[in-house]
């Protein structure tokens, strides 16, 4: 059975896939990234969804980035 977020998923690593090879020039061929690289993934999608959503929705992601810490990519309970 698959679900709903099975979609999303599988977008998302269709996008890491595909930002992985226009940053790095090779494939990713499955492999975990390090937290750095996933944190530079998380900087640069967060650019881009910017330019697709109103106001409001980039004050809250806004606010939602400052509580993020991006070397170890946990967010703080603000």
């Amino acid at each position: 059975m698959r679900y709903k977020f099975h979609n999303f998923v599988d977008a998302l690593q269709v996008a890491l896939d595909a930002w992985y090879f226009s940053r790095y020039g090779t494939e990713r061929k499955g492999e975990k990234l390090k937290p750095e690289v996933m944190a530079l993934f998380l900087r640069d999608v967060d650019g881009w969804a910017n330019m697709f959503f109103g106001k409001a929705d980039e004050e809250a992601m806004d606010t939602i980035n400052k509580n993020i810490n991006y070397n170890t990519l946990e967010v703080g309970n603000e």
